[in-house]
Order: structure tokens, then C-alpha cells, then sequence
């Protein structure tokens, strides 16, 4: 069994008033929403919520339509990682077994996480909806192979439905930092340089339609210590 340790700190880089308007308010809620899913989704993924408490915990950020979309693509990902799982099971001795499990709980894996999450100052899709962006930098070490870093690019619609804001759409993107790139002229695979990796981040991270930097107004640091 994995056992899971969180740290989790967020730091605040929009200042809120004790006098703030009906405004403010609405961007502080679309934050949330889209903390509480990303948050969600990690401590899922980390077998800390099973499925039936995560799906009861988003249950009032989507429309009916979108959290139909969201949960059917959630099971097929489960299945997937499931049909996985069954592929790379192998039949091993109970020594094996024992050296296994020692080099596990020798090489504890930790996974750094830092989100980032844009106000609601961009447009949608659709007229009258509202769109918030996030950026998740994951590094995961451990001891037994290279670290692995990636971003990840989310790009969340919200429209009101019966008063309230729901999420309608949600699109991703994912960029590997750490990956090689082979070097025709010397004939070997290299780390990619920052120029290299800006030039990706250009095709592959959403920006607002009118090409303005996204603003991102919360930062949350979180830490996952894995056995």
C-alpha cells in the first residue's frame, strides 16, 4: 500500500479587500471551482478518495452535459490504467517479491506539484461565458531513475446555469520538459535547451485570443511523499 504524504501551501497574489465588490467575489469563486477540481483530481490519482467520493466532491462544478463528458473520459481512463496494470503483471518468486518491496520502501518517490490559476478576466467559447486558465509544473524524483518534469495547460469555460457558474468545457495540453531530442549533427540524443523548450511552450500552452500574457493570481505548492 502507497503511503501518502501531502504538504500543501497557498500562497495568495491577488490582494481582497474586507470592502470587496459582487465582482471580486465571482472571480475568488471561479478559483475555487477550479482548485477544488484540480485538488480533486490529485488526490484521486493518489488513491487518497476513491471514485465514488471524488465524483460526489465535483458534483456542483460542471453542467449536466459537461460532468456526463468529464466522468465518462474519468473511466476510460481508469480502464486504461486498470488494462495496464494487467499487462505488467508478471508471476514472481516470493524472494522477488521481498526485493521488491525493499527497494520501494527504499526509494521513496516525491512528486512536486505547483498549480497556478488565472482569474476569470478571459473570454470563452460562447458569448456570455467566462474562462479560466491553469498551469500544473509536476517534478517527480526518485531514487532509482531521472527525474520526470512536465507541465500541464488547462483551459476551463464557465457559463451560468440557474444563477450559477458552471464549468463547460475543459481543454488540455501537456508538455514534457525533461525529454531528449536528437542531435543530427553530432548523431546522439540531448536535453533540450530553454530557447528549444520556449519554442514548444509557443505552439502548446493556451493564451487569451487577444495574445496578452495570462495572468496567473494564485499559486498552490503541494508535495506527494510516495511509498
Amino acid at each position: 500500500m502507497k503511503k501518502l504524504i501531502v504538504l500543501l501551501v497557498i500562497s495568495l497574489v491577488m490582494i481582497v479587500s474586507t470592502g470587496c465588490n459582487n465582482k471580486e467575489v465571482e472571480k475568488n469563486m471561479f478559483i475555487e471551482k477550479v482548485k477544488s477540481l484540480e485538488i480533486n483530481e490529485i488526490k484521486f490519482e493518489t488513491t487518497e478518495i476513491t471514485y465514488d467520493e471524488f465524483k460526489e466532491n465535483i458534483s456542483d462544478l460542471f453542467s449536466q452535459e459537461a460532468e456526463k463528458d468529464y466522468l465518462e473520459k474519468k473511466d476510460l481512463e481508469a480502464h486504461d490504467d486498470l488494462n495496464s496494470l494487467y499487462n505488467d503483471f508478471e508471476i514472481i518468486t516470493e524472494e522477488e517479491l521481498k526485493k521488491d518491496v525493499k527497494r520501494k520502501e527504499e526509494n521513496t518517490e516525491k512528486i512536486e506539484l505547483t498549480l497556478e490559476i488565472s482569474d476569470a478576466n478571459y473570454e470563452g467559447t460562447f458569448e456570455g461565458e467566462k474562462r479560466v486558465y491553469s498551469k500544473k509544473t509536476r517534478a517527480i524524483h526518485s531514487a532509482d531513475r531521472r527525474t520526470v518534469k512536465q507541465l500541464f495547460f488547462t483551459m476551463y469555460d464557465f457559463k451560468k446555469v440557474n444563477d450559477d457558474w458552471r464549468i463547460t468545457q475543459i481543454k488540455s495540453s501537456t508538455v514534457r520538459l525533461d525529454t531528449g531530442i536528437y542531435d543530427r549533427e553530432t548523431e546522439k540524443t540531448r536535453k533540450l535547451t530553454a530557447k528549444e523548450i520556449e519554442e514548444i511552450l509557443t505552439f502548446t500552452a493556451f493564451t487569451p485570443e487577444n495574445n496578452n500574457k495570462i495572468e496567473y493570481v494564485e499559486n498552490i505548492n503541494i508535495i506527494l511523499l510516495l511509498q
